[in-house]
């Protein structure tokens, strides 16, 4: 039977998932799970009969397919994103002090990123894929733009527009985490974005056909706390670099010797009570009254020195782009 549900109704059902959770029928007013530790994400449909494979984990640029075709009897998914300056949600109305080892103050211009190669993670720690759903505007070949400016406040390089959620199918189980990449697919990322269904249009977040997209755009301007002089803006531009090909020639782009794609696992996570949280406070801890050399912010370039300390904080190696260490910018809350 095609049944289709929203990941929040589980608690209303009976399941007993295997050796690791249970939920009682009828329970509609559940003790709330402790932060760390979830309650998992229950799919009560009927299992596939085969059980999804781990997705093969890859550093290089011309990253494997994204996703799979759910079972046809898989249910409706939306998982939710949040955004916040340290513990202060972030906001175009608002400012944010005492940020960077120059404690100066920020007023935000811009938030936005795509995401792809959505998984949840299973009970038995398989990761299954989600398959996004195409909406004609902010999800297309399984890439998803999340967008937090909504063109108010200080966010004078935005729109009214606002997207912070995923919508997808994903098969029947037990889901206990969730695991995604931000940026775009390596085959998406170098065509003419003129040719391509929104979100891959969106020119704001283009650099070029060579470059390709900006994976993450997070725009902010400092300013002096005390007498609110105006300071260096700081730009960070996450996108891949040092690519090879002349696609507005002709000559397809190869690959990029730096990928620049940030890889996000949180083991800990329930779709139907929590958010994923990007936190930029991580991302402006350097100094902000100054910019060191080249374009203002980080540009993604392999010689920004304020560059240097934001790659650690997204998991990125600096040297080569590739996945390094863990993350500290996502959570789920």
């Amino acid at each position: 039977m095609n049944r289709r549900l929203e990941l929040g109704a589980f608690l209303a059902l009976a399941v007993m998932p295997i050796g690791l959770f249970s939920a009682c029928s009828g329970d509609d007013a559940a003790t709330p799970a402790d932060a760390s530790t979830p309650t998992p994400t229950v799919i009560p449909t009927t299992p596939p009969t085969t059980p999804p494979t781990t997705p093969p984990s890859s550093t290089s640029d011309a990253a494997p397919p994204d996703g799979a075709s759910p079972d046809a009897g898989a249910s409706d998914v939306t998982i939710a994103f949040g955004a916040k300056v340290g513990a202060t949600p972030w906001s175009c109305t608002g400012t944010f002090a005492n940020m960077g080892t120059s404690n100066v103050m920020v007023e935000p211009k811009d938030f936005r990123y795509y995401v792809h190669d959505v998984r949840l993670v299973r009970s038995d720690d398989v990761d299954v894929p989600v398959a996004l759903t195409t909406d004609g505007k902010w999800q297309a070949k399984n890439v998803a733009l999340l967008d937090f400016e909504d063109g108010t406040g200080t966010c004078t390089d935005g729109n009214p527009d606002t997207n912070t959620s995923l919508k997808g199918k994903v098969p029947a189980g037990t889901y206990k985490g969730i695991a995604f990449k931000v940026g775009l697919p390596f085959a998406e990322n170098h065509v003419n974005p003129a040719t391509q269904p929104s979100p891959l249009n969106v020119m704001q977040m283009q650099w070029s056909w060579l470059g390709g997209f900006r994976f993450m755009k997070i725009d902010v301007q400092p300013k002096d706390l005390t007498g609110g002089a105006v300071l260096p803006r700081f730009n960070l531009h996450i996108g891949s670099t040092d690519c090879t090909g002349d696609p507005v020639n002709g000559t397809a782009v190869t690959a990029c010797a730096r990928p620049n794609r940030v890889e996000v696992r949180l083991p800990a996570f329930n779709a139907s009570t929590q958010k994923v949280v990007l936190d930029i406070a991580p991302l402006l801890a350097g100094d902000l009254s100054v910019n060191a050399g080249g374009p203002p912010g980080c540009m993604s370039g392999s010689s920004d020195p304020e560059c240097a300390p934001v790659f650690p904080k997204l998991g990125l190696d600096f040297a080569t782009g590739a996945p390094s260490g863990t993350q500290a910018i996502f959570k789920a809350e």
